[in-house]
């Protein structure tokens, strides 16, 4: 268990490690484009004046290029959405891709030119948005490369590759490792080569261990793949690595296309708008919530002595301890060893009681609850201080619900992958 829930806390620090390069990459490329759009408005704009190459070609500049088409900001914002529009903007090197940009050049050229269709004619329209479309593409696609190259030399690429960690045969893998330091592999095979950090089964471990934030699968299917292909057959692979419920998309590294597989879990933009619900929903659940709160209070006060707020410890995302708060509606001290000897029997797949012919999954005719307890419990009213618990980051308005410490010290290593 402490290598799964080590697991679960380095798992944040990898997202925030992923998101921050997606970031910087997504920052660079967008300064770079639009440097680039900005430098090809003042070239343009230069030969135009006649400032150089010629009045000759100046003269033909007038003619074939639209006048005003990359003098506004109106270019450099259709420029942007159509990259965007066409993956340019997305992980791996097919964002550099000549026919990916060539088309959102052409899209951005289009937005606006559509005018010029139908005030300048066909003919010339068409030429214009030709000549505008090559210029730009040929602009853009020097930029993305030279911008490549200088996020090459500018970002350490020996710690990044120094977190990924390659799971397959040893032939396979030290085959895809050229190229740089890396965390080492994994053998598949028993028992595991001298080289290898170690066996498939302690990949948990190894995870733990090596700090690593990319996995990266090989296999060896290159004669099986040459067979087929040479036989004129269709050729489908079923990814191994796939899971129940995970998503794929092909990411290109160069000239080879890896399979990335993630779980369907919330992103950057996505958590900071669940965040950013969870706390106006707190705020505005606290404001209509606070008359009932306060009578639900008196009540309790009213029926038995104790604190009126209860404070329990539980266990929270990559391990992080909290105290949740509930309404108070058993008796003050009352012990917890018949509901630990409940969490005991259910992990052992052991419900203790059932009504007819339905396992129940808590306890029944607890005498520990008060009256007023048992009418917060049917209403759910016990649980409106947790409000304060969303607003201060430890609970989430919609999440599982956090297990007791007793609770989690009996989970397998599959209950971690919620």
């Amino acid at each position: 268990m402490p290598v799964r829930l080590g697991l679960q806390r380095q798992a944040w620090a990898n997202f925030r490690r992923h998101a921050s390069r997606g970031a910087l990459r997504v920052g660079a490329l967008l300064a770079g484009d639009l440097v680039s759009f900005l430098l090809m408005r003042a070239f343009v704009q230069a030969v135009r004046d006649d400032a150089v190459l010629g009045t000759g070609v100046a003269n033909l500049v007038k003619v074939v290029l639209a006048r005003g088409i990359l003098n506004g900001w109106q270019f450099g914002v259709a420029l942007v959405i159509s990259l965007v529009i066409t993956g340019c903007y997305g992980p791996g090197d097919q964002p550099r891709g000549l026919r990916r940009l060539f088309a959102a050049c052409a899209l951005a050229t289009a937005m606006p030119m559509w005018a010029a269709l139908w005030t300048r004619g066909v003919d010339l329209a068409l030429l214009q948005y030709a000549v505008t479309t090559l210029l730009v593409w040929i602009g853009v696609s020097g930029e993305r490369l030279a911008t490549g190259v200088l996020m090459a030399r500018l970002a350490p690429p020996r710690r990044e590759v120094a977190r990924t960690l390659f799971v397959g045969t040893p032939a396979a893998c030290r085959e895809a490792m050229t190229g740089g330091p890396r965390a080492g592999f994994v053998d598949v095979a028993t028992p595991p080569a001298a080289d290898a950090l170690g066996h498939v089964e302690d990949l948990p471990a190894l995870l733990h261990d090596s700090r690593a934030d990319t996995v990266v699968v090989c296999s060896q299917l290159s004669d099986e793949v040459e067979t087929t292909l040479a036989a004129g057959c269709r050729l489908l692979i079923v990814p191994q690595a796939a899971a129940v419920g995970s998503t794929m998309a092909i990411v290109w590294q160069g000239d080879r296309p890896l399979i990335e597989v993630t779980t369907p879990a919330l992103k950057g933009r996505q958590l900071f708008v669940k965040r950013a619900v969870d706390i106006a929903g707190a705020l505005l659940g606290l404001t209509i919530a606070a008359p009932l709160m306060l009578i639900v209070a008196a009540a309790i006060r009213l029926d038995s002595a104790g604190p009126v707020i209860f404070g329990q410890e539980r266990i929270g995302t990559g391990g992080r301890r909290f105290r949740v708060l509930k309404s108070r509606t058993m008796r003050h001290g009352a012990p917890d060893t018949a509901h630990r000897e409940l969490i005991r029997r259910l992990q052992a797949d052991d419900p203790p009681s059932a009504i007819g012919d339905r396992q129940v999954y808590k306890l029944t005719g607890d005498e520990r609850v008060t009256r007023v307890g048992r009418w917060l419990r049917r209403t759910s009213l016990d649980e409106l201080p947790q409000l304060l618990n969303v607003l201060r980051g430890e609970m989430s308005l919609v999440g599982p619900r956090p297990p007791l410490p007793y609770e989690f010290e009996g989970y397998d290593h599959w209950q971690f992958d919620r």
